[in-house]
């Protein structure tokens, strides 16, 4: 039947004209995009926006938490100072969640991994009804794509623990910790830098993980601890306030969330990194990065708050080269409390915000590109220590070859050796440790031999040498000197 139609369909619209046929339609779908859409910010605004968790806690124990679900209006400024000046500016949008807190904001945003691996198991009609009346997510928090890529099963504070213990930090002086990020909403999914405030037992501020996300699909996390900056010391510190309590509701019970303000002695605090990403294709990896923030949990925030972060790229010679600020422009939403009115006309109003924005960014370096009092820098390898892009479906087929041709060169190696292998970070595999067969007769350990692939692309790299030998060392000479 629908063989015999098309035809007919597509000889009828050549008839009346295929640009009168698109203009005709075009009005029809804008309209049918625009009502559902409507109807969508709606449901998520109006229907039931209460707090569901997605595990049981202690329904006789309050759950504290520091900050509280929000919606962050923002604006993003951008200036360099040489060798070329401009100067422009941005609207954005983030989200900022307490880490610790795993469920979903009625239907405006969902924290952690998705509904269905936490909802008790009821007849298969009772979920199909729930799959067809369940409004879909505005905002989505999805742990897999921080800190380290994949393993969304754990929560936002598993893998900050897993990653400050990686770094040789004691978690116990981060029990607190704040998250703000882009959210995913409808097909954006990229977040250009994320923010960690890390508080110490005392509730202040004392530490920021960095995560900067390039176009390349690098990643780097950069920790650094924070101090007060001298000049801005409040004479004792804010008694922390509580913003809000919420019963959440669990699978089976229910429990109290109190959502607490963090104790600032400072109206800011300060850091910096040593810059090893490639962000920018005028820039070079080099220098550093001098950061001054705001507490976006101050109780009582003063001019220029809550949101607040200034991030300046300071050249080898120690000259502020390039100055990135991100400070709000109104105060946050917060979806549990404010009325629907408002929320629908904040979702409306910002939610497109950050993809037009990013796409700002593009025209403002392809300007910078034409103008060419800059050089167009070809991207370098990878840092030892940040995460590559994503491997190719090639590298993750060719990956298991590399392993077992590295296994049979330990067996086959005719004196004691440990290689300790692990697969470039992308492909989110575990180490390995293999051992020679050959035993030692002295009591000192045998040699260690650390491999890591920094990037992907390795595994199709040695196919273009001779042999797998030949490969490998080649790539080992081609490695920058600094690492």
């Amino acid at each position: 039947m629908f063989t015999v139609s098309f035809p007919i369909l597509v000889d009828i619209l050549h008839q009346i004209g295929w640009i009168k046929t698109v203009k005709t339609l075009i009005p029809f779908f804008l309209l049918a995009v625009s009502s559902a859409l409507l109807v969508w910010v709606s449901m998520v605004a109006f229907v039931r926006r209460k707090l569901v968790l997605w595990s049981d806690g202690d329904p006789k124990v309050e759950k504290t938490l520091l900050g509280r679900p929000l919606l962050y209006p923002a604006r993003l400024t951008h200036a360099r100072f040489f060798p070329e000046k401009y100067h422009y500016w941005i609207n954005y949008f983030l989200v900022g969640v307490p880490v610790g807190l795993g469920g979903r904001v009625g239907t405006v945003m969902s924290i952690g991994s998705d509904q269905s691996q936490h909802t008790p198991v009821t007849s298969p009609f009772h979920s199909f009804v729930e799959r067809i009346f369940r409004i879909p997510l505005w905002f989505r928090i999805d742990t897999s794509w921080y800190l380290h890529r994949g393993d969304g099963h754990l929560t936002l504070a598993a893998k900050l623990e897993q990653f400050l213990k990686e770094r040789g930090e004691n978690p116990t002086n981060y029990p607190y910790a704040y998250l703000i990020s882009i959210p995913q909403f409808l097909w954006w999914t990229k977040s250009p830098i994320s923010y960690w405030y890390l508080y110490s037992p005392l509730k202040e501020l004392s530490g920021i993980i960095m995560e900067i996300n390039n176009s390349y699909g690098e990643k780097k996390n950069a920790f650094c601890r924070l101090t007060k900056e001298d000049s801005s010391f409040y004479g004792k510190a804010k008694t922390c306030e509580v913003f809000s309590t919420v019963s959440g509701s669990g699978p089976h019970s229910d429990q109290l969330v109190r959502f607490t303000s963090s104790a600032p002695t400072a109206k800011y605090y300060k850091g910096t990194w040593e810059k090893d990403i490639f962000a920018s294709p005028f820039e070079k990896v080099e220098g550093g990065f001098s950061l001054r923030f705001m507490d976006p949990l101050d109780p009582a925030p003063e001019k220029g708050g809550p949101l607040h972060s200034n991030m300046t790229l300071m050249s080898t010679s120690g000259k502020p080269k390039i100055s990135s600020r991100l400070f709000s422009v109104a105060a946050p939403i917060d979806p549990l409390l404010v009325s629907s009115r408002e929320l629908a006309s904040f979702l409306l109003s910002w939610s497109f915000v950050v993809p037009v924005s990013i796409g700002r960014i593009v025209v403002e370096a392809l300007r910078i590109r034409f103008r060419g009092n800059m050089p167009y820098l070809n991207k370098p390898d990878v840092k030892k220590g940040n995460i590559p892009r994503d491997a190719s479906e090639t590298e993750r087929v060719l990956e298991p070859f590399f392993r077992l041709y590295l296994s049979h060169l330990v067996k086959t190696c005719r004196f004691p050796l440990t290689v300790v292998y692990t697969p470039a970070k992308s492909l989110q595999l575990h180490p390995m440790t293999m051992d020679s067969p050959a035993k030692t007769f002295t009591s000192a350990p045998p040699s260690t031999l650390e491999i890591q692939p920094l990037s992907p692309q390795f595994y199709t790299n040695i196919l273009k040498y001779v042999d797998a030998k030949t490969g490998v060392f080649t790539e080992l000479e081609n490695f920058p000197p600094d690492l």
